[in-house]
């Protein structure tokens, strides 16, 4: 498929989203200081028991410009993962990771006054149930949210065709400045002369 040129703003080549998950207290403690000191912003996606503990500096976050995403209220994932198996998605119904997002949405508001416009998957992990019983939950992301980021994905994600509540992040924890730049310039050029176009969702754990 032959695609025109994506218009990024000021001739960019591409996009590049730098996400956090959890709300740890290390991104408190190292990452916000050094994005402040570069002039970046980020996006963390919260996990309401973490940011309890930090709840003012959340707040600081938040006001400087940094997105604050939904990331669910209790992070469910697999049964595969011994941390989950007491909150597993193969145990949910569709109805019941709908009430955890929207549990998360008012936490959020209640406690930094904001509504999030974007969601991270818990483990990059879309579904709920097992077997013939398996659905997605992408469609109660679609509606509720403008982007629904993935998780140990293998590609960037072009502008013109991506579905954004399903986009594709790479997984970067422990990655060296050199490793990660390495990747993302491999990437840009898997599709350089088709799309001149990437967006590319990384998210790295402090």
């Amino acid at each position: 498929m032959q695609l025109k040129k994506f218009p990024w703003p000021e001739n960019k080549r591409c996009a590049l989203s730098l996400t956090f998950d959890d709300s740890l207290i290390s991104q408190i403690n190292n990452g916000f200081p050094l994005f402040e000191k570069h002039n970046v912003k980020v996006t963390f996606y919260i996990s309401p028991n973490h940011l309890k503990q930090r709840h003012v500096n959340w707040k600081e976050v938040m006001q400087n410009g940094h997105e604050i995403g939904n990331h669910t209220m209790t992070h469910p994932c697999t049964i595969n993962f011994p941390f989950s198996r007491n909150n597993a998605l193969e145990n949910y119904t569709l109805e019941q990771i709908e009430e955890d997002i929207n549990n998360a949405n008012k936490f959020i508001l209640k406690t930094l006054g904001i509504s999030p416009n974007s969601f991270a998957y818990p483990c990059g992990q879309k579904f709920i149930g097992r077997g013939p019983n398996t659905k997605s939950y992408v469609p109660i992301i679609a509606k509720k949210f403008l982007t629904g980021r993935g998780f140990l994905d293998e590609s960037p994600n072009d502008p013109w065709l991506c579905d954004f509540s399903q986009l594709l992040g790479m997984e970067c924890d422990g990655k060296s400045f050199e490793e990660l730049k390495t990747l993302l310039v491999s990437c840009f050029s898997q599709d350089e002369v088709v799309s001149h176009s990437r967006i590319f969702f990384v998210s790295i754990r402090l």
